[in-house]
């Protein structure tokens, strides 16, 4: 992978980290976390973090484009 790549990738997991917590699908403790990792640019941390804490909900809605 180039440096190229490695900004692209760490780009795209700081954007589905800004989703989850968007749509509110990471439990509080989780999203102050990543939320943490994101101001000290760690993104794939903060992908860690969400994933990690997510609400569980039987209706919980899709990420467009994310596999569980």
């Amino acid at each position: 992978m180039t440096g190229t790549d490695n900004i692209d990738m760490d780009r795209m997991m700081k954007e589905l980290v800004e989703e989850y917590l968007e749509r509110d699908l990471v439990t509080p403790e989780g999203k102050l976390l990543a939320q943490f990792l994101l101001v000290k640019d760690d993104p794939a941390e903060a992908l860690d973090v969400v994933l990690e804490n997510r609400k569980s909900s039987t209706n919980s809605c899709k990420l467009s484009g994310a596999a569980d």
